[in-house]
């Protein structure tokens, strides 16, 4: 049933409730089709117990803080000026409108953040989510390794294993999943083009496959205004630092923005500014229920509800706080920002000079590193002109020996009638 905001907060209000929360109408609501599966009252009660929870756990722990005692700032956000480099690295907040785009937005998001921070740039260049849109269409097979996990599964997400196996299809407005368009633009030595040089349009609402067009996806060296060598998932495959995915996290975005997934069930879509707390007190019941992808762009600790991220969504600045996020840090999986930390790698400004071709992460050689490489081409070259030089002398050798055969055969050969004078 759909329910209204102004229901939710009338209900609210008669039983006593105050959200961590605002709540409003924007763009999303005017062409969302999807049906909410929880009646005001629902709702509301929902969250009532959920913040009983919270308080409850709030209670009964020595240490509130999941984050902030790491020693590191207390506030960090890219898109502002509290971070390394001292402004923002973020274009302005876009909007997927009623395609389900999310995937390609974070793409664009996360390597245009990326290139700004490589190539100490003043700005970032708004990338085209269209293009991953139109050309991203890979089918893969990926596996995530959480080394913070165990094989019983952890608090709030009883799935959750240190190794998952996770299928993906980009399929255009249908979804798909970031780290696939970072393949996609890898593997295939996409040139990224601008926002306006590739306009979007949320009218593609089947798959991608269907206008996959090898000029749009395909550029010259003179139109890429960016390009990625790879991809990697930032935390899960080393704990040897800490086995606190949130500390891991955290540490990991003062490199870079991430690329992440969260559940977007609940109040998600009415959120209209203030903390927002990860619907069912944070228990995640199934990986399926991860269907949202969003930046992850800073985090801070506020004195009232204690940590909390800061996410760059693609609703449009109309929704949220100016398009952006607070989600409150939890001893779970933070709503899921735990389960798909991805960045690209490589990125830089125009085209790559050269195009990776593994899935991942750098380059690879095989069996040998690229100076290997140039010390057997070295060494072969070496070997080709000394076996060069045996070989002139040999036949050389070769060459006085028949010119001695040949003038002794025709000496023997001469008609006794030359001797004689004829």
């Amino acid at each position: 049933m759909l329910f209204v905001y102004v229901d939710v907060n009338m209900y609210a209000k008669e039983v006593g409730h105050e959200f961590s929360y605002h709540m409003g109408v924007n763009e999303r609501h005017l062409t969302s089709s999807s049906n909410r599966k929880l009646t005001p009252e629902q709702f509301v009660d929902q969250e009532l117990i959920s913040a009983h929870s919270r308080r409850l756990q709030e209670a009964n722990t020595t240490n509130s803080s999941t984050i902030s005692s790491s020693g590191s700032s207390e506030y960090w956000n890219w898109c502002d000026k509290d971070n390394s480099v001292g402004h923002s690295v973020c274009s302005p907040v876009k909007s997927q409108k009623s395609c389900g785009s999310c995937w390609s937005f974070v793409a664009a998001d996360a390597i245009e953040t990326a290139v700004v921070i490589a190539e100490n740039a003043s700005a970032a260049v708004s990338l085209s989510p269209q293009q991953f849109l139109t050309c991203s269409t890979l089918q893969t097979t990926q596996t995530f390794e959480y080394c913070w996990a165990s094989d019983s599964g952890v608090n709030g997400a009883s799935w959750m294993l240190t190794e998952i196996k996770w299928e993906s299809q980009n399929d255009g407005c249908n979804g798909g999943m970031t780290h696939g368009a970072f393949m996609d633009a890898a593997q295939n030595g996409w040139g990224l083009v601008t926002e306006l040089t590739m306009p979007y349009d949320d009218s593609n609402s089947g798959s991608s496959s269907a206008t996959n067009s090898s000029a749009s996806c395909t550029v010259s060296a003179d139109q890429a205004a960016a390009s990625i060598t790879g991809w990697e998932q930032i935390v899960g495959g080393d704990c040897t630092a800490s086995s606190n995915c949130t500390l891991l996290l955290r540490s990991a975005l003062e490199k870079q923005p991430i690329a992440v997934a969260i559940t977007s069930n609940g109040g998600f879509g009415e959120y209209a500014g203030g903390f927002y707390n990860c619907p069912n007190n944070g228990e995640i019941a199934s990986k399926n229920d991860l269907n949202h992808a969003l930046l992850l762009v800073g985090y801070g600790t506020d004195s009232t509800v204690g940590d909390y991220w800061i996410l760059k969504n693609s609703y449009g600045s109309s929704w949220g706080d100016s398009g952006f996020m607070k989600l409150v840090a939890d001893s779970k999986i933070n709503c899921g920002l735990n389960v798909f930390p991805v960045i690209p790698t490589g990125a830089k400004a125009g085209a790559q000079a050269s195009t990776a071709v593994d899935s991942g992460g750098d380059k690879i050689f095989v069996g040998l590193s690229p100076t290997g490489w140039i010390g057997v081409a070295a060494a072969t070259t070496i070997f080709t002109l000394v076996t060069t030089a045996i070989g002139i002398g040999v036949s050389q050798r070769k060459l006085k020996v028949i010119r001695k055969q040949n003038s002794a055969m025709y000496a023997a050969q001469t008609p006794t009638n030359a001797q004689n004078g004829y």
